[in-house]
């Protein structure tokens, strides 16, 4: 097993404010939706918990990821997790062999999910076809030069 290769990155604006930047890592280089892979969030500005949960759980609504129910437990648990980010922070998200998930802030674990269905729904707000963006989509899953 080698180290994790850069698959591809991209930078994440709104209201042309960068927010951050992302880079997604897989053992090989090649992504393939295949655990374990990990997704590199460089914040670039101050971005609070609940402007996080909020966006990430109505990317996951437009998506058509879970129910409410589910939703609502999801959000429960990165309202518990997911610390406000400060311009500087990093964030990396690991998708795990077992279909889990960690979270860890700046090099430090906060949090662990062994839901796959969320784990599911958490990454595909950047890697999905359907994601948001899917220029930049492609872009991390290296499909795509810039």
């Amino acid at each position: 097993e080698g180290s994790p290769r850069l698959v591809g990155e991209a930078k994440f604006r709104l209201f042309f404010f960068d927010i951050y930047h992302a880079a997604l890592f897989v053992p090989d280089g090649r992504y393939d939706g295949t655990a374990p892979y990990a997704l590199q969030l460089s914040y670039m500005r101050n971005v609070s918990s609940q402007t996080i949960v909020d966006t990430s759980l109505n990317e996951m609504r437009r998506q058509g990821s879970g129910g409410e129910a589910k939703l609502a437990e999801w959000a429960d648990w990165m309202g518990r997790h997911f610390p406000d980010m400060q311009n500087g922070d990093e964030a990396m998200i690991v998708a795990q062999i077992n279909g889990g998930m960690a979270l860890y802030h700046n090099q430090v674990k906060l949090g662990q999910s062994d839901e796959p269905a969320f784990t599911d729904a958490f990454f595909a707000i950047w890697l999905s076809d359907n994601a948001l963006k899917p220029d930049l989509s492609r872009q991390l899953r290296g499909l795509v030069k810039d």
